[in-house]
């Protein structure tokens, strides 16, 4: 079977019916296994509160527009 009838295969409900060895893709990872493939299996947010305040605080003394935007 050519790369084009897999393809075929794989859009085309119909077509797939009568093509055997091709099931529909779907379900076949589970939601775990994605999370691990794509390396957010096991990741904890560690940003913590603090950090978040201070980049704020930075970015807002050193925004150009802040000084007009607090005068009006």
């Amino acid at each position: 079977m050519s790369n084009k009838e897999k393809a075929e295969a794989l859009r085309n409900p119909a077509y797939r019916a009568k093509v055997e060895g091709i099931d529909h893709p779907a379900g076949q990872v589970d939601e775990q296994e994605l999370k691990d493939i794509a390396g957010a299996g096991d990741t904890n947010p560690e940003t913590t509160p603090a950090c978040v305040t201070a980049t704020i605080t930075v970015s807002a003394a050193l925004c150009p527009t802040t000084k007009c935007t607090s005068k009006c």
